[in-house]
């Protein structure tokens, strides 16, 4: 089973070989896709990143696929947890591909993921990918933050 699901942009005012890791190849191939548009490569960000492998274990550990816990954690908070001060912050979802490029296509096809990943306001990224050995409820799972950052 492949899915996805999608957090629309929260706003607030206050290269890789074909060996590399999939978060690796998947953020690759995002850039890619935001340079033939005209727009900044995202950069890799450890907070951003922190969030997102947080936020997979929990899925996986816990059995549930979505942008809120099953307690009503949201990415918002997941990011202040980890000291991200943001303007501008999204989360796209994906479970079940096999590969980077499947993800990116699935992402591309939904117009709410297609706009987080095209956003001009996004700047870094974090990225994570857990084979969750459970298979439940998802055997592979993709989690993308994406932010820029209040200052």
């Amino acid at each position: 089973m492949r899915v996805c699901t999608l957090l629309f942009a929260i706003f607030l005012t206050a290269a890789g070989s074909a060996a590399a890791e999939p978060t690796t190849q998947l953020l690759d191939l995002i850039n890619a896709y935001r340079s033939e548009r005209g727009l900044g490569a995202l950069e890799p960000e450890a907070r951003l990143r922190a969030a997102a492998e947080a936020h997979g274990r929990d899925m996986a550990t816990r059995g549930y696929f979505g942008h809120d816990s099953p307690d009503g954690e949201t990415l918002k908070q997941r990011l202040e947890r980890v000291g991200y001060a943001f303007r501008f912050a999204g989360e796209n979802l994906a479970g079940g591909q096999e590969t980077p490029a499947e993800v990116l296509e699935d992402w591309q096809e939904s117009p709410g993921h297609d706009e987080i990943l095209l956003s001009p306001l996004a700047r870094d990224a974090g990225l994570a990918f857990l084979p969750n050995p459970a298979g439940e409820p998802i055997e592979r799972l993709w989690v993308l933050v994406v932010g820029r950052p209040l200052f």
